[in-house]
């Protein structure tokens, strides 16, 4: 394969944008299924070395029809192509069943170069359980069942669904990245593992402020009680770190998201281990080190 081979020989790896899948399902799944599909593709991505998957958070106001305005972002988040995906509507096949439809495309953000886009239309679910997930979605007050990682729900009968949904997208990836002519810019695979401290805050950039007040979920731990002042602080291995946050304090009329899923390569060996969370005017978030 052209692009994977490219990667082993420069020694760096693609960087693949995972963007939220959207729900343009009709069913308010935003809560449950689309979050969780989108943390399965990322964490299922991180097991081929020739990747470098990174989750990106475009805002409330993302489009996944908008491709200028998705490449741009992408851009600046670094990716060198951007999977886009939504949730399509559930066909009817009988009052007992329907079945999930699945839209994916991988776009090249340097070239501009589009793979054709692949829908999947074979994972059959109960309508019951749709309708519970969709329950379950205006019940809950807090995140904190979402927070913690799609474990539980993969076994669930909508979550098996799922797995099956995630499998064909890292099989889309693996035959569509060889036709974009990508030039990989990632990191190197992070040698021996070594641990140390690092430190995370939440800024609203375009307010020139700080928040105070975050949940924060780091690999699936909980880590809020390590913030203090608005610095969070702990220890963490080497290695990719898969971050989900939900700011509690936003300025007066910003369009947050209700939670941030993203992700960063944690390098201990370098002496820059502060991670900053970027909210932009339109609830986007951007990472960097410091």
């Amino acid at each position: 394969m052209v692009a994977m081979a490219s990667s082993q020989a420069q020694g760096k790896r693609i960087v693949i944008g995972v963007l939220p899948v959207y729900d343009n399902s009709g069913q308010s799944l935003t809560e449950n299924l689309p979050v969780n599909l989108t943390y399965m593709i990322y964490r299922d991505l991180l097991k081929n070395s020739d990747y470098e998957p990174k989750l990106l958070s475009p805002g409330a106001l993302y489009d996944p029809d908008a491709i200028d305005t998705i490449t741009d972002y992408a851009t600046k988040a670094k990716a060198d192509v951007v999977l886009i995906s939504s949730i399509l509507p559930c066909v009817k096949i009988n009052n007992l069943k329907c079945r999930l439809k699945m839209e994916v495309r991988l776009v090249n953000v340097g070239n501009g170069k589009s793979g054709a886009k692949a829908t999947n239309d074979t994972v059959d679910v109960a309508t019951v359980d749709l309708m519970r997930t969709v329950a379950a979605a205006y019940v809950s007050s807090n995140y904190a069942s979402f927070l913690k990682g799609p474990e539980d729900f993969e076994k669930q009968p909508l979550g098996k669904g799922a797995v099956k949904l995630a499998d064909w997208t890292q099989a889309y990836i693996g035959t569509t990245l060889p036709t974009l002519d990508v030039a990989p810019t990632g990191t190197d695979v992070v040698g021996k593992p070594t641990t140390c401290d690092m430190d995370i805050h939440v800024r609203y950039v375009t307010k020139h402020s700080a928040s105070k007040s975050y949940t924060l979920i780091v690999n699936d731990k909980d880590e809020t009680s390590a913030i203090k002042d608005g610095l969070a602080t702990f220890i963490m291995q080497s290695g990719p770190i898969m971050i989900r946050v939900q700011a509690n304090d936003p300025p007066y009329g910003m369009p947050i998201e209700k939670m941030y899923q993203t992700s960063a390569n944690l390098d201990c060996d370098s002496m820059t281990r502060t991670l900053s969370l970027d909210i932009g005017s339109a609830g986007d978030m951007l990472t960097h080190w410091q």
